[in-house]
């Protein structure tokens, strides 16, 4: 994985969840290839700004990866199997279409962007692989279920619950708030802030109410975003936890069965 300048803060944690610590040597991507998520559990690897790699039991996902990936970071994933590659938009810190092509020809996944992407990858990536993404919309692409919510941000953002088998995973770009009460989720993905001029520890703990989720993996913010949005959640959202990881790091969640 290419390294990037983003501040580190310890895991933390709140509420009930179960969180297993991730030992030291598997905390980088081959670590996390040969992990395997049992049926109620959800890894996350976190590779920087708001890219992600997700796995469950029943699907690997890849979001917003930019170029952060090496040549040797996409043999590992074209070995492990991915399902899905998404992105929410086309800055720089989201999409690179070489690495977005490379991603797509190694592992031949399910593709869907905010349009402006989408149209990028059209003529490149085949139609039965690329997907018609938009606001409003829910698409199936294999084992998963897709719903797209349109985000806040100086251009056009598209936002992604994940439903994989009976897990909603959401994720919410680097975007300002937007109301989320119809998308319910058991793990959060949200940026706090730095260096987008929409995301902030508020927009995201306004996003986590409306989620209720489990667990808030943060992403796309500074070490005082990060703690800010913390704090709030502790005072505010008692059920849910936060998981601050630093680039390179796997977090790995043992989520409670809903009733």
């Amino acid at each position: 994985m290419k390294e990037i300048f983003i501040g580190f803060i310890s895991f933390a944690l709140a509420g009930l969840i179960a969180f297993a610590p991730i030992p030291a040597e598997a905390q980088d991507l081959a670590g996390f290839c040969s992990t395997t998520p049992g049926p109620e559990e959800v890894l996350v690897f976190y590779l920087g700004f708001s890219g992600v790699i997700i796995r469950t039991a029943e699907a690997t996902i890849i979001i917003d990866p930019a170029d952060l990936l090496l040549a040797s970071d996409i043999e590992k994933l074209k070995a492990l199997g991915v399902d899905h590659l998404f992105y929410t938009h086309g800055h720089g810190d989201h999409f690179a279409l070489a690495s977005a092509l490379e991603i797509f020809k190694a592992t031949q996944a399910y593709v869907a962007a905010e349009p402006s992407v989408a149209a990028q990858l059209r003529g490149k990536i085949p139609p039965s692989r690329l997907l018609g993404a938009a606001a409003g919309k829910t698409l199936s692409a294999g084992k998963l279920r897709l719903d797209f919510v349109a985000g806040q941000h100086v251009g056009p953002i598209l936002l992604i619950r994940i439903q994989a088998g009976g897990i909603r995973i959401f994720h919410g770009g680097d975007s300002g708030y937007v109301p989320l009460s119809g998308f319910p989720a058991d793990v959060g993905i949200l940026p706090t802030g730095s260096p987008s001029p929409t995301a902030s520890p508020e927009a995201a703990f306004r996003m986590a109410s409306d989620l209720k989720p489990q667990v808030v993996v943060t992403v796309h913010g500074s070490d005082a975003q990060n703690a800010e949005f913390e704090k709030k959640v502790r005072a505010g959202l008692k059920e849910t936890t936060v998981v601050i990881p630093g680039p390179g790091k796997m977090v790995k969640v043992t989520l409670r069965r809903r009733p």
